[in-house]
């Protein structure tokens, strides 16, 4: 009968502790697990802010040429 089973636990109270200790080993699993998304998530977006951010620089810097250009045009023009 021994052989059939996973663990032998030869008291009522070590088959509880036993149950006890996996409980908390799934539990740790579990929340290492979740740590582990929100980790990676935030990786995410702060990459995606990041690139959005530096989009709308170049964006910006392209439209202060312009402006400075057409400025520019504007004063010869006057």
């Amino acid at each position: 009968m021994e052989r059939l089973a996973d663990k032998l636990f030869h008291l009522p109270h070590d088959y509880g502790a036993g149950l006890h200790t996996t409980a908390e080993k799934l539990s740790h699993e579990r929340s290492n697990s979740r740590a582990l998304l929100i980790d990676e998530v935030k990786k995410d977006v702060t990459r995606q802010f990041s690139e959005q951010v530096e989009t709308l620089e170049k964006q910006l810097k392209k439209k202060n040429e312009a402006f400075t250009e057409a400025q520019k045009i504007y004063k010869e023009q006057s």
